[in-house]
C-alpha cells in the first residue's frame, strides 16, 4: 500500500523562478518520493521507514492530495510529505473542500474519469503546502500569492 518512487529533475525547469529559493523547495522534487494507496493510513511509520535518517519529530506527515479529491478523480496514490503543523492544518479546510466539491461536479466527474492520468503531482496550494506555507483562510491569500513564485522575474 506504500511505494517509493524514484524521480529526476525536470530538464525543462526554469531555474530563475522564486520558487527554487524558497526553503521547502526541496520537498518539490525530492527522490524518492513516498506514495500511499488513498486508503492507507499510517503515514507517520511508513514516512520513518521510508526516510530512516531523516528527523520528523516536530512535523506532520501528511498527503499532497486530499484523499477524497483523489478518490473522485479516481487516482488511486498520493504523495506524502513531511511539514510544519501549521503548513498542514491550514492547508485541510476551505482549498480541499473546493476541491472536492469541484470535481464531484458531473463535468469534471466525466472529464476526469476519460484523463489517462492516474495520479496527480499538486496544484499551486498542494505545492504551497509541500513548501511547508500555510494555505490560508477564506481568501486563499498566501496561495494566491504564490503564484508570484511561479512567474519568471525576467
Amino acid at each position: 500500500m506504500a511505494l517509493l518512487v524514484e524521480t529526476e529533475p525536470s530538464e525543462r525547469m526554469d531555474s530563475t523562478l522564486p520558487i527554487w529559493q524558497e526553503p521547502g523547495a526541496s520537498n518539490l522534487f525530492r527522490s524518492p518520493q513516498l506514495w500511499v494507496h488513498v486508503d492507507f493510513q499510517y503515514y507517520r511509520p511508513a514516512y520513518a521507514k521510508a526516510f530512516s535518517t531523516e528527523n520528523i519529530s516536530g512535523l506532520d506527515v501528511d498527503h499532497v492530495l486530499n484523499r477524497h479529491v483523489a478518490k473522485v478523480k479516481d487516482f488511486m496514490y498520493v504523495r506524502l510529505v513531511a511539514i510544519s503543523p501549521a503548513a498542514n492544518r491550514s492547508s485541510g479546510g476551505l482549498s480541499e473542500k473546493w476541491a472536492v466539491e469541484y470535481h464531484s461536479s458531473e463535468r469534471m466527474r466525466a472529464k476526469n474519469l476519460s484523463s489517462p492520468a492516474r495520479i496527480q503531482y499538486a496544484d499551486l496550494a498542494d505545492i504551497v503546502k509541500m513548501l511547508d506555507r500555510k494555505t490560508g483562510g477564506a481568501h486563499q491569500d498566501p496561495v494566491n500569492e504564490a503564484q508570484a513564485l511561479v512567474r519568471s522575474p525576467k
